[in-house]
């Protein structure tokens, strides 16, 4: 009789247990759904920007190559669907026809960050559109922007709107008209607040950045770089599309080159502090893009993010996303990175990580390198050493290591 009441209390225990969870799964189910319908992007929002940004063309507040082709009687960039949040930047898929490319039709993305000039004025400008003096007050303005958000000292002699708007903006300024100064003024002041368009701007001489095609107002038109699904798997894993060794062999070798750029490809060392698949895309030269750029920083900017933490006890209460931060025997955060991108993209991409579903990039390699790969990436994530050369080591053999995987492959369909 006992031993009967012990396993009904038992089986009563176990019911409990499996009702809470249920109930404790139902609600995180409901939970994430409404988060994300209070993120997602709304169709009707997106459509009402782009009126309002060529409403405000219309009315003569804003410039831009982008206007008319956005705006004009004869439309030549068409919006799709959107892909923002609304807690973020606007971003939305258009098809841009020969307005990008000479005689074809391609996807572009529309970007902002302050889509609404009168909330961008109202934030930056006091609510005044005439805070603008002169040119030349504006061409400070914006030597001292790029100064403080990019950590970049420009040449002084050198035109600056030219550089970081369009080549021939004075056709915007040709008359006396107090007012078209102002639009120009409002434009190129609203694209340099938003450090993804400036750090790309400048640097499109570098196959990392996507193109920027055009611009109105505060709105950017740009190369479409879609991180696809081998970089952005689905979140659900009966979802996600099977994707062969070879094709992620590939990408990840693309990403490696991307690394090597990012270390001596620029002035100072490029720093991604949330490196993640889905914040790299692939353009259309198939050559691998940096499309999140909000979380990228040149060293010395990166230094002055790292110590803006007031006090520290210990090394992780200086990070900085994914840039690991150092704390001093002083207590405070010192202006080094202990980590490197080459680790995060082990770690983060490469390797097995939360969230569960995440199995990485090089999951399940070619038994031929599998021991070593595995063993590399524990390295890579962990190494022994911070030093310059231990990152060259690890970075030439797993180099190496998928480079003979696609060898490998290459020979068996050959046979």
């Amino acid at each position: 009789m006992i031993l009967l009441c012990r396993q009904k209390i038992r089986r009563n225990k176990l019911l409990v247990c499996f009702i809470l969870v249920s109930i404790l799964v139902i609600w995180m189910v409901i939970y994430v759904q409404r988060v994300a319908d209070a993120i997602r992007c709304s169709e009707k929002d997106s459509l009402n920007i782009i009126s309002t940004t060529c409403k405000w063309y219309n009315e003569g507040y804003v410039v831009g190559s982008l206007c008319p082709l956005l705006c004009g009687d004869e439309k030549k960039v068409h919006y799709k669907h959107c892909i923002n949040y609304k807690s973020g930047k606007t971003v939305l898929i258009t098809t841009c026809r020969d307005a990008c490319e000479p005689e074809i039709t391609i996807p572009a993305i529309l970007k902002s960050r302050f889509p609404d000039i009168d909330d961008f004025t109202n934030r930056f400008l006091g609510g005044s559109r005439d805070s603008f003096s002169s040119i030349s007050s504006l061409r400070s303005m914006l030597l001292d922007t790029i100064w403080t958000n990019l950590g970049i000292n420009m040449n002084k002699t050198e035109d600056i709107i030219k550089t970081i708007f369009e080549e021939d903006y004075t056709q915007y300024i040709k008359t006396s008209d107090q007012r078209n100064y102002q639009a120009l003024a409002i434009t190129v002041w609203s694209l340099a607040q938003q450090q993804e368009y400036l750090i790309t701007k400048l640097n499109q001489d570098n196959a990392l950045f996507p193109k920027i095609y055009h611009t109105c107002g505060s709105i950017y038109l740009m190369e479409s770089s879609p991180p696809g699904d081998i970089l952005d798997p689905a979140l659900l894993p009966w979802k996600s599309k099977k994707i062969l060794w070879k094709d992620r062999a590939v990408t990840a070798l693309k990403l490696l080159d991307a690394m090597s750029i990012m270390e001596s490809g620029f002035h100072q060392t490029l720093h991604m502090c949330d490196l993640k698949g889905e914040n790299f895309g692939v353009g259309m030269d198939g050559v691998i893009k940096l499309i999140d750029t909000d979380s990228v920083f040149f060293h010395d900017q990166l230094a002055k993010e790292l110590i803006t933490t007031e006090s520290c006890r210990k090394h992780s209460d200086c990070n900085f996303w994914d840039c690991h931060g150092v704390c001093g025997n002083d207590g405070k955060c010192k202006k080094e990175r202990l980590n490197n991108n080459l680790q995060s993209l082990c770690e983060d991409v490469f390797s097995s990580s939360y969230p569960a579903y995440n199995n990485g990039l090089l999951n399940s390699p070619p038994k031929s390198i599998a021991t070593d790969l595995i063993a590399t990436l524990k390295e890579c994530v962990r190494p022994q050493g911070q030093d310059e050369k231990t990152t060259k080591v690890i970075y030439h053999r797993l180099y190496k290591l998928l480079q003979s995987s696609l060898a490998d492959s290459f020979n068996y369909w050959k046979r």
